[in-house]
């Protein structure tokens, strides 16, 4: 009938594509339009219907197919895919290890804002504002399956964080089903600044707070130990106690732990001290594009060989 040999999102973007064969059927070629769209959209493929309307062209009738939703240039892209607006966010309440910074601000990363490649559909990740958000470097990273919102900001420890009202924005638009992933060590303990600093005990009853805070309101929290820094810095040389208490506090309430410290200690000792200083800005702490990428992978490795079934969403997000 000389009608196309397949008709799809063959090439993971926002267009289709048409594969037609050579007349002495020695080649195919493939053709595509090549025009910027105006607006983000996930795959076709990620659409169960359309998918399987492309594997029907493989192996039976191959006619053009169609997604599940409305496709067409007045289309509501919030209701794209079935589902979508009823995803989980993972919240991310941090320190400057964490954050999500500017490419003009002098190369440094945070592991939170390269956490989103982490995951199933991640190069895709469409990163934007929360509406209504007041606080400047929150960023919130759109996966198929999942949103990370991160709310770190450098030079907050868990005082900080709350007394700016940082904590109160999260808990607002926390839902039911909802993640959050806590992280907080360098700036409570370091004595430089003593608007920052909190006492063991006091750090303690904060992580507490978060914790039962978000339980609260339906979500699952997770805690995570201080990042390990290149080297000791004057002030924070006694974050393994810092650390200690995370754990004391996870094992009291019965929370998710990421020892994040643990294993990137690990992890830069097997590489040696040349490609670990590759990971960090000259202060030893802050962490550069490949170092935050390399938390971030020790981050998603922890929770995809934690047993804690109250994980396995996420382990799905990050590949199973």
């Amino acid at each position: 009938k000389a009608v196309p040999c397949l008709v799809a999102d063959l090439f993971g973007d926002w267009r289709e594509e048409i594969v037609l064969k050579h007349a002495d059927n020695t080649a195919i070629r493939i053709y595509t339009n090549v025009e910027d769209a105006p607006h983000k959209l996930f795959t076709l493929m990620h659409d169960p219907q359309y998918r399987c309307g492309v594997a029907w062209q493989n192996n039976c009738y191959n006619q053009p197919v169609y997604p599940s939703f409305y496709y067409a240039s007045d289309m509501e892209f919030k209701n794209v895919l079935p589902g979508q607006e009823h995803r989980p966010t993972l919240y991310l309440a941090g320190d400057s290890t964490m954050q999500t910074y500017e490419p003009e601000e002098s190369g440094i990363t945070g592991w939170g804002q390269t956490l989103a490649g982490q995951g199933v559909g991640g190069k895709l990740a469409f990163v934007d504002k929360r509406e209504g958000c007041p606080f400047g470097t929150e960023r919130r990273y759109t996966l198929p399956e999942l949103i990370i919102d991160n709310c770190a900001m450098s030079g907050r420890s868990t005082k900080t964080f709350m007394e700016e009202g940082r904590l109160e924005d999260i808990l607002n638009n926390l839902r039911f089903g909802d993640y959050l992933l806590i992280q907080f060590g360098h700036n409570d303990c370091d004595e430089s600044h003593p608007e920052r600093v909190v006492s063991l005990e006091a750090y303690g009853e904060n992580l507490r707070k978060f914790v039962l805070s978000a339980r609260e309101r339906g979500a699952e929290p997770i805690l995570a130990t201080p990042i390990t820094d290149l080297k000791l810095q004057s002030g924070i040389a006694n974050l393994n106690l810092y650390s200690d208490v995370v754990h004391e506090v996870a094992a009291e309430l019965n929370v998710p732990i990421l020892d994040m410290r643990k294993y990137s200690r690990l992890s830069l000792e097997k590489l040696g001290s040349r490609r670990s200083a590759e990971f960090f800005q000259p202060d030893g702490v802050h962490l550069t594009q490949a170092g935050a990428e390399h938390m971030a992978n020790i981050a998603v490795y922890l929770i995809k060989n934690s047993g804690d079934k109250r994980l396995s969403f996420l382990k799905s997000v990050f590949g199973g």
